[in-house]
């Protein structure tokens, strides 16, 4: 049941944000939610009091939200923040900051409800601390300019809480819609890269090749360097300029252990194209930072945009028997890959993780990429490798018209249940059970011989 007073005219930014002033904010239990709520003299991290929320099942979520829409202003730009403190949250509980329409579900954004983790789990506090969250945004009816990350919201949207998972007890204060501060920067030259190519292969071909592990010792999981246990203290670079700094600081810092993504979708540009020339290129910027770094390769394992098209009957697909679509494998929605969009943009359309066509495609890119850095003059510094991408069922679309269905891949006929139908049984139910994952049939690839042809390679010489 909603327990919220009617809604009037907006007012300027977000009224009572410090929950000082009862009637200013609305709960909602929805899909099987039960629990409390109530204003509580006890505990604020300013003024008088905080808003206690109190999940006491592991079904549906439980929505916070003003009772008057803030008042925004057309392409303006704007931070949504608050203040949140608990004890008891569990892995399964999350707090999600939303912008919407008053009655939102899915909430302007294609993720749907849950979206990433990021930002999401609830992590318990020491008595006295508080945890802040933080969601920018865009005033404005123009649409994301990328669909995967809608950060873009309409005049007479509404900030939504949302309390969602396992039981546990939440205080929230001082949420505010506030404009964003200015970012100054004291330094405003221009970061170069310290190393040129040929410095950084003079360098490596003198270092002894790394080799990096992870291990059980006494029971406990370690990083091991050439056998050597080491600290598991890494960063991930990125390109140096004013925005994102002084990567090579870390490595004069004493931190050597530097992550080099290679995002698959971005070197593979279709059956038998595989463009290794630009991970020499991501290699050697990242050690033109700091030649001495050990690296790992971060493999982002995604499909080429038109895979998904191209193999329809290995897709991720609903109940209804529609293929699922999105952005580094997260759900967008679901349709049939011969329709076109209505807004004109291209779907990807995302593979089964049964689907052994999949799998074997995959695999045989890695593999190619993997043979190829092992022959190039850097390979001493690079000490391994390993693997993101796909999703775990969290972060699927929420209640709505496009609920998940059973997953499906024809080829091998392996199906698992909905993550809402397996931790989240029926309304009234019990809590999640522990998570059992789906067994799926152990896979022998056979590398075929393109591979070593060169249809699949395309490089570039790296001459010492």
């Amino acid at each position: 049941m909603a327990v919220s007073a009617d809604d009037a005219t907006t007012n300027d930014r977000l009224a009572d944000g410090d929950f000082e002033v009862d009637g200013g904010w609305g709960v909602s239990f929805r899909d099987g939610a039960e629990g409390t709520w109530e204003w509580d003299a006890s505990v604020a991290r300013s003024g008088g009091r905080s808003l206690r929320i109190t999940k006491t099942n592991g079904v549906g979520h439980i929505v916070l939200r003003p009772t008057v829409a803030p008042k925004l202003s057309q392409g303006e730009r704007y931070v949504l923040s608050g203040h949140f403190r608990s004890e008891d949250a569990p892995l399964t509980a999350l707090l999600l900051f939303r912008l919407g329409e008053r009655d939102a579900e899915n909430f302007l954004n294609p993720y749907g409800l849950y979206d990433c983790p990021t930002h999401a789990h609830i992590p318990n506090c020491p008595p006295g601390h508080w945890e802040k969250r933080v969601l920018s945004f865009v005033c404005t009816d123009a649409p994301n300019p990328d669909p995967n990350f809608a950060r873009n919201y309409p005049p007479g949207s509404y900030p939504h809480i949302i309390l969602y998972g396992n039981p546990c007890t939440v205080w929230l204060d001082d949420v505010s819609i506030d404009a964003p501060r200015e970012m100054t920067h004291r330094d405003r030259r221009q970061y170069a890269l310290p190393y040129s190519e040929a410095e950084v292969l003079d360098i490596v071909s003198r270092r002894e090749p790394v080799s990096l592990t992870v291990e059980s010792r006494r029971g406990r999981s370690v990083l091991v360097e050439n056998g050597k246990h080491v600290p598991a203290i890494f960063h991930l670079t990125s390109e140096n300029n004013e925005l994102v700094g002084d990567f090579e600081s870390f490595g004069e810092a004493g931190v050597r252990l530097a992550i080099c993504p290679v995002p698959l979708p971005s070197i593979w540009g279709g059956e038998g194209a595989l463009d290794l020339a630009k991970v020499d290129d991501w290699v050697m910027q990242t050690l033109r930072k700091d030649p001495n770094a050990r690296l790992l390769l971060h493999f982002h394992v995604y499909p080429y945009d038109e895979w998904g098209a191209e193999h329809p009957d290995e897709c991720w697909t609903n109940a209804e028997g529609l293929c699922g679509y999105g952005r580094a494998g997260r759900i967008a929605g679901y349709a049939k890959p011969s329709e076109e969009a209505s807004d004109g943009d291209p779907r990807v359309f995302i593979p089964s993780y049964h689907s052994q066509v999949w799998r074997d495609e995959s695999c045989e890119a890695i593999r190619a990429i993997v043979r190829h850095v092992k022959q190039q003059p850097y390979a001493a510094a690079v000490g391994g490798f390993y693997f993101f991408g796909g999703d775990d069922g969290r972060l699927q679309p929420g209640p709505g018209t496009t609920r998940p269905g059973p997953w499906r891949a024809s080829a091998t006929g392996v199906g698992a249940p909905t993550p809402r139908q397996r931790y989240c049984p029926r309304p009234g139910g019990p809590s999640w059970p522990t998570l059992t994952p789906c067994r799926s049939p152990t896979t022998r690839v056979r590398w075929s011989s393109t591979v070593s042809s060169g249809a699949w390679i395309r490089t570039r010489s790296i001459r010492r």
